[in-house]
């Protein structure tokens, strides 16, 4: 099954990012939909606004994403 976004989800590509091509952002669910750029999502539960803002407007989201997101519990959404 792909995965679908909902259109009211914040989005953002990310540039330049060796591990990210994209992030979306559910703000009534407070959950984080990670597009890799091996072409897997993941989504992760009980992502703050604040840690979403910090994660697009990081200098390496990958990074960001490694210390303070990643170890959020986590559901695989498709393989891209």
């Amino acid at each position: 099954m792909a995965f679908k976004a909902d259109p009211t989800w914040l989005r953002k590509t990310i540039s330049g990012s060796s591990q990210i091509k994209q992030v979306l952002y559910d703000n009534n669910e407070n959950r984080l939909y990670i597009i890799f750029n091996t072409g897997a999502t993941y989504s992760y539960e009980s992502v703050s606004a604040e840690e979403h803002r910090s994660l697009i407007g990081s200098s390496s989201p990958g990074k960001y994403f490694h210390s303070n997101i990643k170890q959020k519990s986590t559901t695989k959404q498709s393989n891209g």
